[in-house]
C-alpha cells in the first residue's frame, strides 16, 4: 500500500494536469493548432538547399575556360577546400547538370552540360537586365528603414541577390548616385576588412510608402492580410493587435515603448516591408540577422514572428539555414508574381529531379514536385539524403 504522502501528490499531480487539459488555449498555442507545419513550404527549402549547393559547385565551374574542370584541380580549388569524394557525389548525383569525362591518362573532368550553361545565362540575364532604377528604389527604402540610414557595404553585399541589385552595385550603382548616397569609410574601430558604410543623403517621402499600405482596403488600413485560417483565432490581442494603428517602418521608433503590443506591430512592419522589396518574397533567417539592429528588431524577433503565423511562415526543416516566407507572396509555395530569376532557379531543380535506380530502388526516372505523392515523398527522402551526406560543404 502507498504512503499516504504519495498518494496525495498523485492527486494533487492529477488535479494540475486536469486543469491544464481544461484550461483556454494561449494565443500561441491556438495559432499553432491551427497553422500547421506546411510540406510544400518545407520541401522548396530542402530543394533550394540542395541546389544552393550545386549553384556554388557550378560557379567554380564556370570560371574556367569551357566550364571544364579536371577532378583534382576541383577538389582544389577556392570553393572551401571541398574534397574529391564530395564534389564527385554532387556531380554524380546530378547528371543533367554536371558529366564527367575520362582522358587518356585515366583522370576524370567535370564539366557542365548544356542545359546547366543556359540555366546559368539566364540568371546572369535576369539579374543584369533587371532595371537599375527599382534597384536604387530597393536601396534607398532599405537604407530609409535602417537607424543612422546607413547599412555596412559589406551586409549590402550579402543582401544583393535577396534584393536584386547588381553585382556591380558597389563600383557602378552607388557612386553614379551621389546625390542620393554617401560613402563613410571604415574607421579604426572596425575590422581591418571593413569596407565602410553607405549612408542615404536625402530622404525622399515618395518612397516611404510601404506594401502593406499600398494593399490595404479601405475598410482595414492598420491591418494586416489574414487568411480564412487566421480568422479561426478568435483571440483578444489578435483584435487588439489588428486595431492597433499602423506603425510605419520608415519612423522613428523611439517613442514606442518596447515589449509592448505596439513594439510587436513596428517589428512585423519592419519584417513585411523588407519581405516585399524581395522578388523572391522570402529571405535566410542568418541574413535577416546581419541587418537586426540597423532595423531595430528585438533580439527574439523569430519567435514573434510564429506568433503571427497568418503573416509569415517559418520553415525550419534546415535547422541552419531556417527561412521565413511572406505568406501574402505565394499561393502554396509558388511565387504570385514569379520573375526570371525564379524561372532559372525552377529550371535548375527540374534537372537536378533526375534520381538513379540506387536512389529510389527503381528504374532511372524523373520525379517532379508536382505528382503522386508517392513520388513526393521520394524526391523528400533523396533531398534529405542528398544534405545529410553533404553537411561539411
Amino acid at each position: 500500500m502507498l504512503p499516504r504522502r504519495r498518494i496525495l501528490a498523485r492527486c494533487c499531480s492529477w488535479r494540475r494536469d486536469s486543469r491544464r487539459d481544461n484550461r483556454r488555449l494561449s494565443w500561441e498555442e491556438r495559432a499553432n493548432a491551427i497553422y500547421q507545419r506546411d510540406r510544400h513550404w518545407d520541401r522548396a527549402v530542402r530543394c533550394e538547399s540542395a541546389a544552393n549547393i550545386v549553384r556554388k559547385v557550378m560557379a567554380v565551374l564556370e570560371s574556367r575556360d569551357a566550364s571544364i574542370m579536371s577532378l583534382e584541380d576541383l577538389s582544389r580549388s577556392k570553393a572551401k577546400r571541398r574534397k574529391k569524394e564530395i564534389i564527385r557525389e554532387v556531380a554524380a548525383r546530378f547528371p543533367l547538370v554536371f558529366k564527367f569525362r575520362r582522358d587518356d591518362d585515366g583522370e576524370f573532368w567535370v564539366e557542365l552540360t548544356p542545359a546547366a550553361e543556359e540555366i546559368l545565362r539566364q540568371e546572369h540575364a535576369a539579374i543584369a537586365q533587371h532595371d537599375d532604377m527599382e534597384s536604387l528604389a530597393k536601396l534607398k527604402k532599405l537604407l530609409m528603414m535602417a537607424r543612422d540610414h546607413r547599412i555596412g557595404m559589406e551586409k549590402l553585399g550579402h543582401l544583393k541577390h535577396d534584393l536584386f541589385l547588381p553585382d556591380d552595385f558597389k563600383r557602378r550603382l552607388i557612386p553614379q548616385h551621389p546625390e542620393s548616397f554617401r560613402i563613410i569609410p571604415a574607421t579604426t574601430t572596425t575590422t581591418p576588412k571593413s569596407l565602410g558604410y553607405v549612408e542615404l543623403v536625402g530622404w525622399e517621402p515618395g518612397l516611404a510608402v510601404t506594401a502593406r499600405e499600398l494593399s490595404a482596403p479601405v475598410q482595414a488600413p492598420h491591418a494586416f492580410q489574414v487568411d480564412a485560417r487566421g480568422q479561426q483565432l478568435d483571440h483578444p490581442r489578435v483584435q487588439r493587435f489588428q486595431e492597433l494603428p499602423f506603425f510605419s517602418p520608415y519612423e522613428d521608433p523611439g517613442r514606442i515603448e518596447w515589449k509592448s503590443l505596439e513594439a510587436e506591430k513596428r517589428a512585423l512592419a519592419v519584417l513585411h516591408e523588407l519581405l516585399s522589396l524581395m522578388p523572391m518574397k522570402k529571405a535566410v533567417v542568418g541574413r535577416l540577422n546581419l541587418i537586426q539592429k540597423e532595423l531595430q528588431l528585438p533580439a527574439k524577433y523569430l519567435h514573434l514572428v510564429g506568433l503571427y503565423p497568418w503573416i509569415f511562415y517559418v520553415s525550419k526543416v534546415i535547422p541552419e539555414n531556417n527561412t521565413i516566407f511572406l505568406r501574402e507572396g505565394f499561393d502554396r509555395s509558388r511565387l504570385r508574381v514569379p520573375n526570371r530569376l525564379s524561372a532559372a532557379r525552377d529550371d535548375l531543380l527540374r534537372l537536378m529531379e533526375t534520381v538513379y535506380e540506387r536512389e529510389l530502388g527503381g528504374p532511372p526516372r524523373t520525379v517532379t514536385l508536382e505528382i503522386a505523392d508517392e513520388d513526393k515523398e521520394d524526391i523528400d527522402d533523396f533531398f534529405v539524403g542528398f544534405l545529410g551526406n553533404l553537411r561539411d560543404l
